[in-house]
């Protein structure tokens, strides 16, 4: 196994074909007289995290796993994010874009791409 969020699991050809993990710092700018603007460290915002991958129904059923994606997003639940052996925390789905690649006749979904924006659930350093 790749990885997985929630009972979504990541492996084999339904791994991610992009995955960025994106953390800020957060900092007030002070005006001193005379003097350049100083910095000062407040705290951390929480991460975010942005993969897509490819579905395919080669492989799987694209519409079953944009479903189970959706769920997930309007359950507005705070899950597990790991990735190999590393646990990254707890996160809920901020969005879900979807571009559909191919259907059959139809309507039915045949490939898709799928963009997943994860935002940290906070409460960590």
């Amino acid at each position: 196994m790749w990885g997985s969020f929630g009972d979504i699991v990541f492996q084999l050809l339904k791994t991610p074909e992009t995955f960025q993990i994106e953390e800020k710092g957060r900092f007030a700018t002070v005006s001193v007289f005379g003097q350049k603007d100083k910095l000062h460290f407040i705290g951390f915002e929480t991460k975010k995290i942005n993969f897509s991958f490819l579905l395919n129904s080669a492989f799987c059923n694209p519409s079953e796993e944009i479903k189970k994606l959706q769920k997930l997003k309007d359950e507005i639940k705070a899950e597990n994010l790991i990735i190999g052996d590393e646990n990254y925390g707890e996160f809920v789905i901020e969005q879900i874009k979807t571009e559909i690649l191919r259907t059959t006749p139809k309507g039915q979904i045949i490939a898709a791409r799928v963009e997943v924006s994860l935002k940290e659930a906070g409460g960590t350093k």
